[in-house]
């Protein structure tokens, strides 16, 4: 309940008015089964009215007509105001949970971009996308439409029990005798649902992620003709899903099912006893009529208190679910204030790094300078920690011990969004949104600029194949660039990058799709457009390494080589054998080619 009313009290004034419209209509409708009973006994009879004197006063007339106009048109005025009150009940319900779902959207979507690279590593998307969606909806119709029906219920039950008394106390004591036990079953109803609710969660998870990974990778499943493999898996998990939910329904329709009899009961009980007190003269009969009413009024919404627990239930299990990822700290709660210029000199100083759940060192005490604008090299087996030193650097991940400096000032110091904004890295796999191709490169900026897109285009060697495209610069790329070659995703994502001046650039393995004569024109570009940037290529094409004013090559979290290619070359290490390798094999091809 602490959690709900923090999700709700930045929305308490209109909370409020909702509550007052709930408790009004709930005490109004208390009003009707006395309408009903003095139509019966004044109107039609001669019974004395249990109604305020001035009520008496405004609708009595000695003509019988005039009489009967006064009652219908008191009752239409009545029923107005009430059908006012529903509709600014309505539209404050709605606004109210409307605001809290948006809010809570807002916060899960800011705090999601705001975990670490490490959580989003281990998390699964499948379920964030569940917790962002389904979780939040369920919390919205909670509030929406129960948090105010406990009010409406509490309303009405004091207001029907008072006028149930006022017509016979003795008669309302037995109507309700049963009234703990239905509470009484709510509540272990409750308890046992609450589990059920978390175990149906958790399947309903599990089969959005097959879904959201199958339709992630479906090219890859019709490449490998795995069609029947993920049906079955899907099916097995949907299976799976629909024998909980049942559980859950068994369970629900056993809690109905009795609840249900008990109020029949009770409702049938009533009905006996107070036809016997009419016939005894002890009330009339507007008066047993209107009990009778009175006793169906809160009877229903009381046992519909089996609705609100169920529904509760759900509500807890998502606010659970939500506050898991809400609990999780940001990553930019240990952050750096500093946001001086950036010019580019790199060092490590000694720098090991290890993931959490491994004790072994994935870099082990790395160190090196790098001068600003010049460009680097790293060269390395798969798992020598290449990529792990950028994201080191971009402090993607935090290192144990040594330090980095760029410029001389520890990298914790900086600002991680100044840092990211002044190292500019490419990824091997750069992720594009299906968007238009310039919407893409100019994804960072604030305005469009088509001048600066273009000239980012051409650096990147992209500008003649975009020309060529049926739409130009506005064709769509399809989700995650699917309609581009890898080369051409890999030049929007350098594109991308050279939009914006950066004294750092990075480019992890973003090379590697693009031929070698692509390769070299944008490193001229680069070269000629921003000579004093400093620029990390790692690489497995030597052709590449080799033309780095240095290369570093890693092997095993170990820097063991360090030099220019010709130093290199001249050594017996990694470093030349991959060159004989790559060279070797290239002299096969001519070979091949040639005799062909």
């Amino acid at each position: 309940m602490k959690q709900l009313i923090k999700i709700g009290k930045n929305h308490k004034w209109i909370f409020f008015l909702g509550i007052m419209f709930t408790i009004l209509l709930s005490i109004t409708r208390s009003f009707i089964p006395k309408v009903i009973e003095y139509v019966i006994d004044s109107l039609l009879g001669d019974a004395v009215p249990n109604l305020p004197s001035f009520v008496v006063d405004l609708l009595y007339a000695s003509d019988f007509k005039t009489h009967l106009l006064n009652v219908t048109f008191g009752f239409a005025i009545f029923a107005l105001f009430r059908g006012f009150m529903m509709i600014g009940n309505s539209v404050s319900k709605a606004n109210f949970s409307e605001s809290i779902a948006r809010d809570l959207r807002n916060k899960m979507y800011s705090h999601l971009q705001n975990l670490s690279y490490s959580y989003h590593n281990n998390a699964d998307t499948g379920d964030l996308i569940q917790r962002s969606t389904t979780d939040i909806d369920t919390i919205r119709m909670f509030f929406q439409n129960h948090v105010f029906n406990i009010f409406w219920i509490s309303g009405l039950s004091v207001s029907v029990i008072y006028q149930m008394v006022l017509i016979d106390p003795v008669l309302t004591i037995i109507s309700l005798v049963v009234l703990p036990i239905t509470v009484g079953i709510s509540m272990f109803y409750f308890k046992k649902i609450e589990k059920i609710f978390t175990k149906v969660e958790e399947a309903e998870a599990s089969l959005t992620t097959t879904v959201q990974e199958n339709l992630n990778g479906v090219r890859v499943v019709k490449a490998f003709s795995n069609e029947q493999y993920e049906i079955d898996k899907f099916v097995e998990k949907n299976e799976f899903y629909k024998n909980r939910s049942l559980k859950m329904y068994y369970k629900m329709a056993n809690y109905w099912s009795t609840s249900d009899f008990i109020t029949l009961i009770q409702y049938c009980l009533t009905l006996v006893i107070g036809t016997f007190y009419a016939l005894e003269g002890n009330i009339s009969t507007g008066q047993l009529i209107a009990f009778i009413m009175l006793v169906q009024i809160v009877v229903w919404p009381i046992r519909n208190l089996g609705r609100i627990v169920s529904e509760y239930s759900k509500t807890v299990v998502s606010i659970d679910r939500l506050n898991k990822i809400f609990d999780v700290n940001d990553e930019y709660e240990s952050d750096g204030n500093l946001t001086s210029e950036i010019k580019g000199e790199i060092e490590f100083k000694e720098v090991s790094f290890k993931f959490d759940d491994s004790d072994q060192n994935l870099l082990d005490n790395i160190s090196l300078k790098i001068n600003p604008g010049e460009t680097i090299a790293l060269v390395g087996k798969t798992g020598s920690g290449k990529s792990t030193l950028i994201k080191l650097l971009i402090r993607l991940l935090d290192y144990q011990s040594g330090a980095i400096t760029i410029d001389g000032v520890e990298l914790s110091k900086y600002s991680k969004k100044h840092l990211r904004s002044n190292v500019g890295v490419i990824l091997q796999e750069p992720f594009l949104y299906s968007k238009t191709v310039q919407e893409n490169i100019g994804i960072t900026l604030k305005k469009r600029d088509e001048k600066r897109i273009i000239r980012a285009a051409q650096l990147a060697s992209l500008h003649n194949d975009i020309q060529g495209f049926e739409k130009g610069y506005e064709t769509i790329v399809g989700e995650k660039g699917v309609t581009l070659s890898g080369g051409q995703k890999q030049r929007v994502a350098i594109a991308r990058l050279l939009i914006d001046d950066r004294p750092i650039m990075v480019f992890d393995d973003s090379l590697s799709a693009l031929d070698t004569e692509t390769d070299l024109s944008i490193r001229e570009a680069l070269n000629d457009e921003s000579s004093d940037t400093t620029v990390l290529i790692i690489t497995h094409r030597i052709t590449t390494a080799m033309e780095a004013d240095r290369i570093l090559v890693l092997e095993k979290g170990k820097i063991v080589e360090n030099g220019t290619h010709d130093q290199l070359i001249l050594e017996n290490g990694l470093y030349r054998k991959l060159y004989d390798i790559q060279t070797g094999l290239s002299d096969e091809l001519e070979e091949i080619i040639g005799g062909e």
